[in-house]
């Protein structure tokens, strides 16, 4: 498997190579490329695709709809975060900004959906979160699921209905979050479930 983690110049990009490098196998490859250096033809040789958390809003990196418009019939995308955002954004969903921002909290995740990334986790857990930023509910594109919210009903996670696109707001490669190597493994193997 060829990995891509693509760098929104986050200081968590390391903490999540580190996580996605914990689950893989030996002959698993993983890069990081900055996002300013990607284009469609740069993610041509991948199997998977991580979109990194990072700075900035999803307005700022509009590039990212046509490269993951692009990809999703063939490669497996995980968003986190501003990642995650970018995904739901690239659909037609609208963001918005937190009344109170989540930085550096562990928050109860519910999780609504059991399957893909979320397979054989508890239907709770606490995640660590790092945003001030959110994934709006209202008029989300039929094509969006939401696969977890947090105890209040704000979007935690998304996944496409018809492709392997995933999104999670919270951090799985953060300390404050339970099953982060879970959630990254699913990722991985998703098409041999």
């Amino acid at each position: 498997m060829k990995i891509l983690l693509i760098d929104n110049n986050d200081s968590f990009t390391y903490n999540l190579l580190h996580l996605i490098k914990s689950v893989c196998n030996n002959n698993d490859s993983v890069e990081v490329c900055s996002s300013d250096r990607i284009t469609k033809k740069t993610l041509a040789d991948y199997t998977r695709i991580i979109i990194s958390p990072g700075p900035g809003t999803p307005a700022e990196a509009k590039k990212f709809h046509k490269i993951i418009r692009g990809y999703e019939q063939q490669t497996p995308i995980l968003g986190i975060c501003l990642g995650h955002q970018i995904i739901a954004e690239s659909y037609g969903a609208v963001t918005y900004n937190l009344t109170r921002p989540a930085h550096g909290i562990q928050s109860k995740i519910s999780i609504t959906d059991h399957t893909n990334i979320f397979r054989g986790m508890q239907s709770h857990i606490m995640a660590g979160r790092y945003h001030s930023w959110c994934v709006s509910s209202e008029n989300l594109p039929d094509c969006l699921k939401i696969t977890a919210v947090d105890s209040i009903g704000n979007i935690m996670a998304i996944s496409h209905c018809e492709y392997n696109i995933f999104g999670v707001q919270f951090h799985p490669e953060s300390f404050m979050t339970g099953y982060g190597k879970t959630i990254m493994s699913n990722f991985l193997n998703i098409n041999q479930q």
